[in-house]
């Protein structure tokens, strides 16, 4: 649990303090975090980073609060790709019975060219079923971390986080 405690205080909680520090738009922060935990679900390995990159520079965005959203949420990438490939599959009408856990685990050893090949039309469903729920979890995440984070601005501003 200690590792825990410290990977939050060193690579979440201090560049966060730092970002609120500079910047005084509490609400693009938020978002922009919310925006990196939704890239971050992104259902094709690999390109979450990319995305979020590419998001920040397009939009302006903080490239560190917005990978900072990306890193947190990449525990419940593995929980999410099983939900996103079986409704992509129905969206697409492929016969989700290939989809099994086992698969999965499989596919994220491989690379993106052999991912992209042996599941095509599926990863092309997990990503219109991504693409549908983005907004919402964007305005999800975003209303969760607001208060978090105009938290973390009083705090910054009445020194009491180190």
């Amino acid at each position: 649990m200690k590792w825990f405690i410290t990977f939050w205080k060193y690579r979440v909680l201090k560049p966060l303090t730092k970002i609120i520090d500079q910047e005084h738009n509490h609400k693009i922060i938020a978002l922009t975090l919310a925006i990196g935990l939704t890239l971050g679900l992104f259902p094709i390995i690999g390109l979450t980073t990319i995305l979020c990159t590419f998001a920040a520079l397009l939009f302006r965005l903080n490239m560190v609060a917005i990978h900072i959203g990306n890193l947190v949420i990449y525990p419940m990438w593995f929980i999410c790709m099983l939900p996103y490939y079986k409704l992509g599959a129905k969206l697409y009408g492929i016969p989700d019975s290939i989809i099994t856990s086992s698969m999965v685990s499989e596919i994220m050893e491989s690379t993106f060219s052999e991912m992209f090949h042996r599941l095509g039309w599926l990863s092309v469903g997990a990503v219109t079923v991504w693409a549908i729920s983005a907004p919402f979890l964007i305005l999800f995440f975003r209303i969760l971390l607001y208060p978090f984070v105009a938290a973390l601005a009083r705090a910054v501003k009445k020194n009491t986080i180190t």
